[in-house]
């Protein structure tokens, strides 16, 4: 599907007003989290676009990874206030849970969502990122948690039509939470690069996100305005790879550290890829990739030289630097978590990495987590 996108300037927020007007809505439905409150140019101009006779609906029930009971929720309330378009505020979980809402309302209410077939849904759907980090706004991927276990939904009509980035934004984006979702960006670009599925089209974009973080990481950590708009826009670009190759093992490790340890997402992916790293490269003549181990060779030469390494085996190193540099320290598991972390990984997300690990491979990745 076709997808706009718009770099806001000076907090003016009319393309909402034609996006609203070219699909002739006049109920909508806003996801958003407890921040929305604090953007008073956006709040004030939606407060017009009520005066003009927009009928807006409010959907807050959900939270970080957010679970599928929201989901339903939010699903029911969409039907309930006849909403003719969604309107996403937020970070990744917000996208997710906008995303969700709008490939499940087609759907027979009365059964399980998980069990029916996505039909394409043309329901509007606008979304204004408000951290620079997740890329979902860029990916046909929206990820909800069942019972504990992250589950992932595919499919087109899940990526937003009109996508509008208000740099200004950023302002109020906590330190940790700039440094998490950067790494987010950071590692989605990465891991699309070294992808099994990578495509030439598809190393572009991470060529275009890991260009972005690194000129613009020391600019963005001290609050310099000029840093986000390429920060958003290295966000939408590694949204794009994993949107063609999806994420690997490093994600597929991480979410268990986000459900178990509640370490957020960004961090624990910044930790388990530091890790993984490491193993990959004294594992080389593991690779599956159907390329061979001299193109995974290269690939990781590739990525040396973007990241200003001279050879590929200075890449765990750097890679530590640059995670102590941003302060994103370990936490402490237990040898118990530890297995039951190993036993539980995502199967699909390995099936993406060049190089196979079995689950003593990635008990023993875990374990060079926590011990550092």
């Amino acid at each position: 599907m076709s997808q706009k996108i718009v770099i806001m300037q000076d907090n003016v927020y009319s393309d909402i007003e034609r996006w609203i007007d070219k699909n002739g809505i006049r109920r909508v439905l806003i996801v958003h989290g407890n921040s929305f409150y604090q953007y008073n140019y956006l709040n004030n101009y939606l407060g017009e676009l009520e005066n003009k006779g927009i009928q807006i609906f409010h959907f807050t029930d959900y939270k970080s990874n957010p679970k599928y009971e929201s989901i339903i929720n939010g699903t029911k309330y969409f039907i309930e206030t006849q909403s003719e378009g969604i309107i996403a505020i937020g970070g990744g979980s917000t996208i997710d849970v906008s995303k969700l809402i709008k490939a499940y309302s087609p759907l027979q209410q009365d059964i399980d969502f998980m069990k029916q077939k996505i039909k394409q849904s043309n329901i509007p759907f606008l979304v204004i990122p408000t951290t620079a980090g997740s890329g979902s706004e860029a990916t046909k991927f929206a990820v909800v948690y069942r019972k504990n276990e992250k589950k992932s939904v595919e499919h087109e009509c899940l990526i937003p039509d009109f996508v509008l980035y208000n740099p200004k934004l950023l302002r109020t984006l906590p330190l940790y939470q700039k440094k998490c979702t950067m790494m987010d960006t950071f590692w989605h670009a990465i891991e699309s690069f070294w992808s099994i599925n990578s495509t030439d089209e598809s190393k572009k974009y991470s060529k275009l996100a890991i260009r972005g973080v690194m000129d613009n990481v020391d600019l963005y950590l001290c609050e310099n305005e000029n840093s986000y708009k390429e920060m958003f826009l290295a966000s939408y670009y590694g949204g794009c790879a994993i949107n063609l190759t999806k994420t690997t093992a490093g994600h597929a490790m991480s979410y268990k550290l986000t459900t178990l340890l509640e370490i957020p997402h960004g961090h624990s992916v910044a930790l388990c890829n530091r890790s993984l790293l490491y193993w990959m490269i004294n594992n080389i003549d593991k690779c599956v990739d159907v390329r061979g181990k001299e193109y995974l060779k290269s690939v990781f030469i590739e990525i040396a030289n973007m990241l200003g390494c001279e050879d590929y085996s200075e890449l765990p190193e750097f890679v530590n630097r640059f995670t102590a540099k941003l302060g994103l320290g370990v936490p402490k598991a237990t040898d118990n978590q530890i297995k039951e972390m190993a036993k539980t990984v995502n199967l699909e997300r390995l099936n993406n990495n060049p190089i196979k690990l079995g689950e003593n491979d990635i008990e023993t990745i875990y374990q060079e987590l926590f011990e550092k």
